[in-house]
């Protein structure tokens, strides 16, 4: 007799559990500094006013925060908003990069 597990996730569940392995991997493969990429975004954030995701990751890169890939950025997003210091303002900007995923995001101070 098989039992099945039954257990139901949603889609935003997945993509956390997805971006928390990201953002750990990075840590530990890439020596990724999340809290220094973080602190980057937020006060380039406070300096320049309302940036796109992307146009963030991109000057995070270029200051010398990377991790395996793009993706990891993904989790510093997650945090810097569930603690209230960015949020979105919107989500339907044009992608540069994304594979067919939803509108990108316009990030502003938070709270």
């Amino acid at each position: 007799m098989q039992h099945q597990l039954a257990i139901n996730f949603t889609p935003r569940e997945i993509g956390q559990a997805a971006a928390d392995s990201c953002l750990r991997n990075a840590e530990e493969i890439a020596d990724f500094d999340s809290a220094g990429a973080a602190k980057f975004i937020h006060g380039w954030v406070i300096r320049n006013g309302p940036t796109s995701g992307e146009d963030l990751v991109d000057a995070a890169m270029q200051h010398g925060y990377r991790g395996h890939d793009m993706r990891c950025f993904g989790g510093v997003f997650v945090s810097l908003v569930s603690k209230g210091k960015l949020m979105v303002l919107r989500s339907d900007l044009p992608r540069k990069r994304g594979h067919g995923t939803s509108g990108g995001k316009l990030y502003g101070m938070g709270g």
